[in-house]
């Protein structure tokens, strides 16, 4: 793997998968990913408009049809898309189980979700990050959805969280 100096735009095709430095031009039309040492910016224009790429984002329905797309088995016991509302998911990996909870600190419909994201049974450490989706128009009538996950403790926790949000957005992409 080579690993990212902070700043580098990189891209990721599956999870866990090589990450190869691109030039800006080179970078795959309509997504990127950039990243620092604590945090990562993935951007990704869907041709769905934004109120469908948000109920997508919002229904616990639709989330398991996306969310954690190498996973064996997910379980989603809690989804309350609100401002203040809380969400537990459970996914069951070759490697073992992972979950992740938080709260839903401020809900725009349409606009932006942002959430807690506490790292539970992570490799690359434990704590408690933030996850921030903002769905804007995009031209053409679509919807480019910028996914900001931020205060990893470590690189590592970053990278497998980057090709973990690459790979989910990849099946978003599929169901719109």
């Amino acid at each position: 793997m080579v690993p990212p100096s902070d700043r580098d735009s990189i891209v990721v095709s599956g999870m866990r998968a090589t990450v190869t430095k691109l030039s800006n031009s080179a970078q795959p039309l309509g997504w990127s990913v950039v990243t620092s040492a604590t945090s990562l910016t993935v951007r990704r224009t869907f041709k769905a408009v934004r109120a469908k790429v948000f109920q997508a984002v919002a229904d616990r329905g639709k989330l398991l049809k996306w969310f954690a797309p190498d996973a064996l088995d997910a379980t989603i016991h809690a989804w309350d898309v609100r401002t203040g509302g809380r969400y537990d998911v459970e996914t069951h990996w070759k490697t073992g189980p992972a979950r992740n909870r938080g709260v839903f600190e401020e809900v725009v419909t349409n606009q932006r979700i942002v959430m807690t994201w506490e790292l539970l049974h992570t490799p690359g450490g434990t704590g408690t990050t933030r996850v921030t989706w903002v769905f804007n128009n995009a031209a053409g009538g679509g919807c480019e959805v910028v996914l900001v996950h931020e205060g990893f403790p470590s690189r590592e926790s970053m990278q497998i969280h980057a090709d973990g949000w690459v790979g989910c957005l990849d099946e978003l992409q599929k169901l719109l």
